[in-house]
């Protein structure tokens, strides 16, 4: 197995709801295509290499836990958190507003 695809294993082993993470030509990974594009302008800006990783092993949805992490958006925000957003994203948002 080349390095990438075992640094793109082991990052979906320890991140596993993530639906997929980019990969740069020399082998950094990004959970946003945005961020990835840019690094990789930075190592040949005529030619940005990304190349998109899928998470075969994401696990199915669980719509208790979804209604869980709005709830408990809601009680931090006092809005609910905008449509669209996956779990993961909700979760890393109440984890932040939590760290501060």
């Amino acid at each position: 197995m080349s390095d990438i695809k075992t640094k793109v294993s082991d990052f979906f082993k320890s991140e596993p709801n993530t639906k997929e993470v980019h990969a740069t030509s020399d082998d950094f990974l990004f959970k946003k295509k945005t961020e990835a594009v840019d690094h990789a302008k930075t190592l040949n800006d005529d030619h940005p290499e990304v190349k998109t990783f899928e998470n075969e092993n994401l696990p199915e949805p669980n719509p208790a836990q979804s209604e869980q992490l709005k709830k408990e958006f809601f009680d931090l925000f006092k809005e609910y958190p905008e449509e669209g957003l996956t779990d993961e994203q909700i979760e890393t948002l109440i984890n932040e507003e939590l760290e501060k």
